[in-house]
Formats: C-alpha cells, sequence, structure tokens
C-alpha cells in the first residue's frame, strides 16, 4: 500500500488468498460469503453504490457487520457477556493474550495509557474494503512503518490485525513513526517469558497482568477482573 500511495485506486480491498472462515457460514442467522468472489462481487458492488468509506469483510446481519473481541480473561464469562451487543463476540483468552497484544500495540501507534483501553473491536482477518480518502489520510509514512513493524516482529500481525478499524476508519492520529518501537511481546511470547512466569496455559489474568505492569506502569486488570480479586481476598480473609 505505501508503494502504491500516489496511484490508489478508489478502493482498495484487503482480502485472504485463503477463503476465511469468518466469512462462511460459521453464524447461521448471518447473510456470508461461501467464497471470497462472493465477498467481492457483493461488497465491491454496495461499495461502490453507497459510496461507503469502509466496509469490513464480515457476515451481516440487518446491514451491521459482526464483529469480535479478545476475552481479557475466561473468567465469569456469563457475567462479563451481560450487556454485550448483538453484533460483537468474543474470543476465549488463551496464552497469548491477545487481549493485551492488542492494548500493547496500540500504545505503541497511538500513545495513552494501555491500562485505559477497553477491549478492541476488530474483523478477524484483517479483511476490508477501505475508500481511497481513508487511506490517505495517513501519511504514506505510517503505512511503510507498519510494513517495517511486521517484517521485524512478524508477531506484531496479530496486534496489528486487531487494530484494523482504528487506523482506516478512525481520525485518531498515529504517533510520528520516528518514535514507534517493537511492541512489548516482540518477538514471541516464549522469549519475553521463557519460563511461562506470565504467560501460562490454561491463562491467568492476574499472573499476565504482572508482566504488563512492569511495562506500563498501570495495573493492566479491568475493573471487572480487579472486583473479583477483591472478591476472592475477601472470601480468604473472612471479611465477606
Amino acid at each position: 500500500m505505501s508503494n502504491n500511495y500516489d496511484v490508489l485506486a478508489t478502493y482498495t480491498m484487503f482480502l485472504q488468498a485463503d477463503h476465511h472462515w469468518f466469512v462462511d457460514g460459521w453464524n447461521k442467522d448471518a447473510h456470508s460469503f461461501k467464497s471470497n468472489a462472493k465477498a467481492v462481487d457483493e461488497l465491491v458492488t454496495l461499495a461502490l453504490k453507497t459510496n461507503a468509506p469502509f466496509l469490513p469483510v464480515s457476515p451481516y446481519i440487518d446491514a451491521h457487520p459482526l464483529l469480535f473481541v479478545d476475552r481479557e480473561s475466561n473468567v465469569d464469562m456469563q457475567a462479563q457477556d451481560a450487556n454485550k451487543g448483538p453484533y460483537i463476540f468474543k474470543f476465549e483468552a488463551g496464552y497469548s493474550d491477545c487481549f493485551n497484544q492488542a492494548r500493547d500495540t496500540f500504545r505503541v501507534l497511538f500513545g495513552g495509557s494501555p491500562c485505559e483501553l477497553p477491549e478492541v473491536v476488530f474483523v478477524p482477518g484483517f479483511q476490508y474494503l477501505v475508500r481511497r480518502e481513508n487511506v490517505l489520510a495517513r501519511p504514506q509514512e505510517v503505512w511503510a512503518s507498519l510494513g517495517d513493524m511486521i517484517i521485524a516482529c512478524e508477531l506484531s500481525l496479530y496486534g496489528l490485525e486487531r487494530l484494523g478499524i482504528e487506523l482506516f476508519n478512525s481520525s485518531r492520529a498515529t504517533l510520528d513513526p520516528d518514535v514507534w518501537h517493537l511492541p512489548n511481546y516482540c518477538p514471541s511470547m516464549r522469549a519475553v517469558d521463557p519460563h511461562m512466569e506470565f504467560f501460562t496455559d490454561p491463562p491467568d489474568a492476574w499472573k499476565s497482568a504482572r508482566f504488563w505492569q512492569s511495562k506500563w506502569g498501570c495495573n493492566p486488570l479491568s475493573p471487572f477482573l480487579q472486583s473479583r480479586k477483591r472478591r476472592l481476598l475477601d472470601v480468604m480473609t473472612g471479611t465477606r
């Protein structure tokens, strides 16, 4: 994209060569796409008819794209989902802690405190239709530097996957790419935690929080998990 920055077509479509599971019929209530050709035919036509600045390549329900977030933990999932909207779905937390990988990558690109960042909504597979103006809204150097980050740390691709909506459909300015650095989880989770002290299988959000707090200087646990830790301590000390 950086190489074609000055000669972009009206739309750029990001589509994986293999038919990604996400656009197929995993949700029986959604309109999905049984092949990449179907997705191209329908979504390109829709974009051209509506002049949409940004379209996720996603199953749709009543014109709403289905999107995902990563769970911070698998603790009390029913309580976590009490206020979940009908078009948002959740990946369970795992060893790689994608919830915090996304927040760490956001910190590198946009700055701010990752501890204040909620769940990041994204399109699995990094598949979109993006109008030229949305790409040109960011300097060419940004797109080139994103490519450099992926080359330097392949794992960062998954953090960046979760920031696609923020990059292509948001007016939030990035930091100057000259001050970017590789995310704290690079070059790999095993490299930054060789003894699996923080990142475990099954995952333990309280253990991984110690790693992120040492890097960010703030408490990475959500109010949801902080409240459950307090309840556990209360039970253990007999104050409840």
